[in-house]
Formats: C-alpha cells, structure tokens, sequence
C-alpha cells in the first residue's frame, strides 16, 4: 500500500495517526463535552511580556516545528490522518490586567482559564493549541499553553517552553532567532511506527506474547 512505501521512505505532509493519537482524538469526538485531553500549562513570568517579541518567537517555533502546524482528519474511520499545513497564523491572545488590582487580576485568571478549557478545538481546520498572555504589572505576566493532548505530551511541552523563553530572551538580547530546521520531526516517529506494525517479526513477537 502507500503507506507501505512511506514507511520505507520519507513521509508526505499527510501520513497516519499514531495509535497512541488516535485513541485521544477518538475519545475526544466521541465526547465533545469532554476536556479530559484538553491541557493547560501556566507560567508566571516576573517581567512584563514584550508581545511583539513573543509573537515573532512563536512564529518561528511554527515553521521549525511540524507538530504545530498540524491537523487531524478522521473523516475516514480506516484512514485517520495527520496533515502539516504550510503555514499557521500564530494563535496568540493577550489580555491585559494591569490595571486591575490583584483580586480581580486572580478572577479573572481563573476564569479565564476556565473559558478556555471550554472551548475545546476544530482540529481538522486548525492546529489544536493556543498561547494566552495576561499582562498583570510591569514586573509580571502568565503565559499560558493551551493544546490538546494529541498534540503534545509533558515532555514536549516543557521543551517546547523551554526553547520559546530561550528563544524569547535571546531574540530581546539580539534581534535574531534561531530558525534552522529541526533534524527530527514526528513525521519520523511516525514512519518507525509504521515501519513496526508492518514488520512480520514485531507482528510474531506480540501475537506469542499476548497469546501467553
């Protein structure tokens, strides 16, 4: 088959789900109401957000980073994909608090986050994640990472922080980012697992090993 072949060489910017995906993204369709797979990562930060600065340093995280510009089309039930877009407006809100006093600065993040929760994603149009950024003083701000689980897992959300505030203070320092394309992408985790589960001995070795 095509994906067959694909597992033998490079993928296309459409190629399959992994299994661990799918059973998310099924669990998610079948439940719209549900935010079981819906994450939240919040960060208080002791500086105040340059916006326009964020905004350029996650728009090179978007072109370096495939996952970001993804989106899933489960309309075929045999078939499910994943589809890297070529390009993906950067998801940015901010809302700014400054102004209020730290009360109603912690309502409304709170609340705020609620609402987000909620409102859940169209993941076949658009990648499923957001940055939210509440401006609290000149000394503080709360960047938030909403995404779904499909999406990204623990650890790569704490890289993929991690290398946005490297990123961010670098950018403030210099002017300049680092946009060098990424020697892995999960395209190629894709390919290893497919590659996998056509490999008649992995196939051997599971049926043995469930079989008991």
């Amino acid at each position: 088959t095509s994906w067959q072949d694909a597992a033998q060489t490079s993928l296309p910017n459409e190629y399959p789900v992994s299994s661990l995906q799918m059973g998310m993204l099924f669990h998610s369709q079948m439940t719209q109401q549900s935010i079981s797979y819906h994450d939240i990562s919040s960060y208080r930060l002791d500086f105040l957000v340059d916006v326009d600065a964020l905004k350029a340093v996650l728009e090179t995280l978007v072109q370096r980073h495939e996952i970001l510009r993804t989106v899933f089309d489960l309309s075929n039930p045999t078939h499910p994909v994943q589809r890297v877009l070529p390009r993906h407006e950067v998801p940015l809100s901010v809302v700014d608090l400054q102004a209020e006093n730290e009360d109603s600065q912690g309502f409304a993040l709170e609340n705020g986050l609620k609402a987000e929760k909620r409102r859940g994603f169209a993941w076949d149009k658009t990648p499923p994640w957001r940055v939210i950024v509440h401006l609290l003083s000149a000394q503080q701000s709360q960047v938030s990472l909403s995404f779904h689980h499909a999406l990204l897992d623990g650890w790569s959300e704490a890289s993929l922080m991690s290398e946005l505030l490297g990123q961010y203070r670098h950018y403030l320092a210099t002017r300049t980012l680092n946009q060098a394309p990424l020697k892995v992408q999960y395209r190629d985790f894709i390919q290893q697992e497919q590659a996998a589960l056509l490999d008649p001995a992995q196939q051997a070795f599971w049926t043995d090993y469930l079989a008991g």
